[in-house]
């Protein structure tokens, strides 16, 4: 987020304070609006990253107790390789690929909907 705060042109800033906007005014009008695009890519991005850990769950907890804390990634490993359940380990990671891949795709339309022209 620091690197679309520096990108903000300061003579936007400038004119908004020589123009009477209050702080609230230029964070609604002109930081939020410009920052946008690196809200969307970072919320997109954790997101996306959160379906594909899998070695900080093993190497911590290895989903336990209970499968408590197995992610969708660890699953289809265990289904795969482990219960030797190939066809549905397959499926499994086809429909993780899916979901992944349309998160992926929504960042993309969002981020180019979204970002301001400057």
């Amino acid at each position: 987020h620091i690197a679309g705060l520096v990108n903000i042109p300061k003579e936007l800033i400038e004119a908004a304070i020589i123009d009477g906007a209050s702080n609230g005014q230029r964070l609604r009008g002109i930081i939020l609006p410009l920052m946008v695009p690196s809200f969307v890519v970072s919320i997109f991005l954790s997101l996306q990253r959160g379906f594909m850990v899998y070695d900080v769950n093993l190497a911590l907890t290895d989903g336990g107790p209970f499968r408590s804390t197995e992610l969708i990634s660890m699953h289809v490993y265990k289904k795969a390789f482990l219960a030797q359940e190939y066809g549905i380990g397959q499926a499994q990671a086809f429909f993780l690929f899916m979901i992944v891949a349309a998160i992926t795709l929504t960042q993309v339309y969002f981020s180019k909907k979204l970002e301001v022209e400057m």
